[in-house]
């Protein structure tokens, strides 16, 4: 086993495909091929992927395994860096933006990196967070900067940051922000009424539908915003009667926003 090997097995098993992990390894296939042979053969044979299916899935031990090399790999990497830390970082930096942040939050910040760091070329996307989330984990992304709510689920070998909250308020167009009672408006109060929302992918919206279900309740869903708009969960639609709702979501009504690293990569 070397350490050739555990990066081409990495590379299968986070691409699905042996002709990508070859790109990404600038290698042939048949010397990738070669590779994951001699790092099955050094694991004594045992099956680390699925043949049966096309295409070819991990295991439950490829699985296991997978993690012990992303670990092995982070080590390295750590060691490689803390004999160059006088050195500028240098290279290409794949950085994942959550739709709406790019603009309102991470303008400065970006342009602060890239006149501190001059010899890394940094490559920015956006996406909704769930997608941002799960192309850090295959390695598409060095990183990412979400929207997390409790509708997200960070997987296990991927590290979190807490950059801070943001609060999430339900608007409507109205004059009384609440009931004649004096409490304030409550999801339930709202359920007849038709929603604006972002499409499917949003963690927003996620997790107001997660609400709506765990109340047992309809939502309904009037119109979809553009993706690229990066708008807020609401408004609502005004509701006879209702008033200019400004509602919290259930729980702490915030949603936070972390920095989702693949160990393995700059950061």
């Amino acid at each position: 086993m070397n350490l050739q090997d555990i990066e081409a097995f990495v590379a299968v098993a986070e691409t699905g495909s042996v002709n990508r992990a070859a790109v990404r390894l600038n290698l042939t296939q048949p010397a990738t091929t070669r590779r994951i042979q001699n790092f099955e053969a050094s694991m004594g044979d045992a099956p680390l992927f699925n043949r049966a299916v096309k295409p070819a899935v991990l295991t439950s031990l490829g699985n296991h395994v997978l993690e012990h090399c992303r670990r092995v790999l982070t080590a390295v990497a750590e060691l490689e860096a803390s004999t160059t830390k006088t050195a500028d970082p240098a290279g290409d930096l794949k950085a994942g933006i959550a739709h709406g942040m790019g603009e309102m939050v991470l303008t400065t910040p970006l342009d602060a990196l890239r006149r501190t760091f001059a010899r890394i070329r940094l490559q920015v996307s956006s996406n909704w967070t769930s997608n941002l989330i799960k192309e850090v984990r295959s390695g598409a992304l060095d990183c990412a900067v979400g929207l997390l709510t409790d509708a997200h689920t960070v997987p296990a070998g991927l590290t979190r940051l807490s950059l801070g909250a943001d609060q999430v308020v339900i608007v409507a167009a109205s004059k009384t922000p609440t009931r004649r009672s004096g409490t304030p408006w409550r999801l339930r109060d709202l359920a007849s009424e038709g929603w604006l929302l972002n499409p499917p992918g949003c963690g927003c919206r996620a997790a107001l539908v997660k609400a709506f279900d765990r109340l047992q309740l309809p939502l309904h869903i009037a119109a979809g915003s553009a993706a690229s708009s990066g708008s807020a969960p609401g408004p609502p639609r005004r509701s006879p009667g209702a008033g200019n709702d400004s509602a919290h979501p259930p729980g702490d009504g915030k949603r936070r926003a972390y920095a989702a690293c693949c160990g393995c990569g700059p950061t």
